[in-house]
């Protein structure tokens, strides 16, 4: 007895390793999909890229489904190993599959600390002043920050620190001026003053930021 295996449709039923996943817009909605299966990115592949891809980067391969026709260059893949960018989308494998190339942007940059980001919303106080409320709108961004040399603001001695901080943050996010920066450890608010995309998908985002006085955050 013979058996016809059709390997586009038969897929999910015969390869190992099979997992759902979770998945991310560059705006942070999360959703998930089902029955992708993770690979290593192939030496020579990586040899042959003249450095645009690396050792460490992985494709995933994923059911065509109107979701993940609508993954973009930015998105990420997240599994138990951590978080994935999406660098790049290739063509359809075995006719019903997306392959995905992606990094772990955080193992690659050794970013190990984290930043929330806030919105917020606006409207008029009982004296008709407009004043915000804060939101946090994406948590735990894994990202590098470090001061940066500049002035000290010591009006009223209210500040001890250096007032200007750049981060360099995993993901590029959509930025406004209603947006701004929470570090829990030290406790820092941080107002944003301008932000540089990344030159291409797979390199990190730079804000630079404000220190907001304790006493006004």
């Amino acid at each position: 007895m013979s058996f016809a295996l059709d390997i586009a449709s038969d897929f999910a039923d015969v390869v190992d390793g099979l997992s759902a996943v979770g998945l991310k817009n560059r705006a942070g909605v999360q959703s998930s999909l089902s029955n992708v299966l993770r690979r290593a990115i192939r030496t020579r592949e990586a040899a042959a890229s003249n450095g645009r891809y690396l050792a460490s980067d992985v494709t995933f391969h994923v059911p065509i489904t109107e979701q993940s026709r609508q993954v973009r260059p930015g998105w990420q893949i997240v599994d138990a190993d951590g978080a994935w960018t999406v660098l790049e989308i290739g063509g359809e494998t075995l006719s019903n599959r997306h392959r995905f190339v992606c990094r772990n942007m955080a193992l690659v940059y050794d970013l190990e600390q984290r930043v929330n980001l806030q919105a917020a919303s606006w409207a008029k106080n009982a004296d008709g002043v407009l004043e915000a409320t804060w939101t946090t709108t994406q948590a735990d961004i894994p990202c590098r920050w470090n001061y940066v040399s500049g002035d000290n603001d010591t009006e009223h001695e209210l500040r001890h620190q250096p007032r200007q901080v750049v981060l360099f943050l995993e993901t590029a996010q959509l930025l406004s001026e209603s947006n701004r920066f929470i570090i829990n450890d030290p406790s820092l608010t941080l107002n944003i003053v301008s932000w540089t995309d990344a030159e291409s998908i797979g390199k990190l985002m730079q804000v630079n930021c404000e220190v907001v006085p304790w006493l006004l955050s």
